[in-house]
């Protein structure tokens, strides 16, 4: 409630074409009774986004910040704190993992948000989900892994526009190639723990992704990539990494760039 009191005030003011500085001045105010006046602006920012990864907390003081990108930190706090909500309530592994899926898969339906998709797909990269505070590392892997059915499972939701507008192609190829290496990490881990049901679960919702689709298709428009190249006969995230490196059409600097 208040992130969403803060948004809404945000929203109000963002014709003043200076929004971090007004965001920073409301963050102190708003934590200065928690905090003191003399913490650092990092620090309350921490605690006044506590479910979110510090990469996340880093796009909120930077230059290219806005409204748009602050609805996606709320959305995805609120995501997160909901699918929290579900454990500790007494049902068995089976019934928690089914309910956590039905109300994932509902609300990111429901939200279809570049900036929500893109924070939740990033903290995906991250060694452990920002929930430290709320679950124990056992229901941190269940959510974990609950939330890699989704957004593997889930990819077509990522694309469809939004009241009728059309993601832009950049931020849709961004999303694409930040969701490619989820997908791969989603893969590692359902193969380490012995899951190779799931894995071939994963693999096959991958190669029939539109996201994958996107991005074949971005690949071959490049400049300099014909038309006839083939492509990889297999679909995996590392297939299609390499492939995307051996048409010079990125380097990996540029995919270290992308997803930090």
């Amino acid at each position: 409630m208040l992130v969403l009191t803060v948004l809404i005030i945000l929203m109000n003011m963002k014709e003043s074409g200076d929004l971090v500085s007004c965001y920073r001045e409301l963050v102190r105010v708003w934590m200065v009774d928690k905090i003191g006046g003399d913490c650092k602006f990092g620090e309350d920012v921490r605690l006044f986004c506590p479910v979110v990864s510090d990469g996340v907390r880093e796009g909120m003081v930077s230059e290219g910040f806005g409204v748009g990108y602050l609805a996606g930190v709320v959305t995805c706090e609120a995501f997160l704190l909901r699918l929290c909500l579900k454990f500790g309530c007494g049902v068995s592994r089976v019934e928690l993992e089914k309910e956590l899926l039905d109300c994932a898969v509902q609300m990111i339906g429901a939200f279809r948000s570049y900036y929500f998709v893109d924070i939740l797909l990033r903290m995906l990269l991250e060694p452990v989900l920002p929930v430290n505070a709320i679950l124990n590392p056992k229901d941190e892997v269940i959510l974990r892994e609950v939330l890699y059915d989704v957004v593997i499972t889930m990819a077509h939701s990522f694309s469809i526009p939004q009241k009728g507008i059309e993601p832009p192609g950049v931020q849709l190829k961004n999303l694409a190639l930040t969701w490619l290496f989820v997908s791969d990490n989603a893969i590692r881990f359902v193969r380490e723990n012995g899951n190779m049901t799931k894995v071939i679960s994963y693999l096959q919702a991958f190669s029939e992704s539109c996201l994958l689709s996107h991005l074949i298709k971005w690949v071959m428009s490049q400049p300099g990539v014909q038309s006839k190249t083939n492509a990889p006969n297999l679909f995996t995230p590392v297939a299609v990494i390499i492939m995307i490196l051996s048409k010079h059409v990125m380097t990996w600097r540029g995919f270290c760039c992308m997803i930090v």
